[in-house]
């Protein structure tokens, strides 16, 4: 996607482009093998023209959108979801800046690993309670059910964030590094002695 964008501005992709060229220009790129139905390249392909048909200047109605999402909170995470109202602030995102060509936890994965970090390089907004307390979205089942289990999430505690599944992720990822002889060191802007010597990999 990356190199198709790169080639291809803004303005072509709600003009209704031609999206088997623009599949082919990148096409040793794709990674397709194992690939589901919906998450085919060519589906994304259509579900960005799509997007961009109906939303052709979501750049900057998404700035004007999350201007003022740069609240914080930092009680549990039932509370903060509200305070944050992130169940309104997701629907105006799926109605008004994707006109529904993305939905569910696959929206939730683009809001949390494009929309967010990339307002927040772009302007300084401090967006990470949103980022945190944020739908889990699309994440391995291993994942979803080791919050649980480390209670983080569950009955009394809370409903799973994006926040705890990607640190638990990157967690596992330098645990696999580690075990593969990879790396040696401490990744960067990690404490050491937070790290509790208990497997989470769904490889054990």
């Amino acid at each position: 996607m990356l190199s198709v964008a790169a080639r291809h501005a803004l303005e072509e992709w709600g003009m209704g482009p031609d999206l088997d060229l623009f599949y082919r220009e990148a096409d040793l790129a794709w990674q397709t093998q194992g690939t589901r139905p919906a998450n085919h390249p060519r589906r994304r392909l259509q579900q960005y023209a799509s997007w961009v048909a109906a939303s052709p200047r979501w750049p900057e109605q998404w700035r004007q959108m999350a201007a003022n999402w740069d609240k914080r909170s930092v009680a549990a995470t039932q509370t903060p979801r509200q305070a944050l109202e992130l169940k309104s602030r997701r629907e105006q995102v799926a109605g008004e800046l994707v006109a529904r060509a993305i939905s569910g936890s696959r929206l939730d994965n683009l809001i949390c690993d494009g929309l967010l970090p990339l307002l927040a390089a772009e302007t300084g907004q401090d967006l990470y309670a949103c980022w945190f307390h944020w739908f889990m979205g699309d994440t391995p089942l291993e994942v979803s059910r080791a919050l649980r289990a480390l209670g983080l999430s569950g009955k009394g505690v809370g409903p799973q964030t994006h926040g705890w599944a990607q640190g638990l992720l990157g967690w596992i990822i330098e645990r696999d590094a580690r075990a593969s002889g990879c790396l040696s060191g401490p990744l960067p802007g990690l404490d050491k002695s937070l790290h509790a010597p208990v497997s989470l990999s769904p490889y054990n």
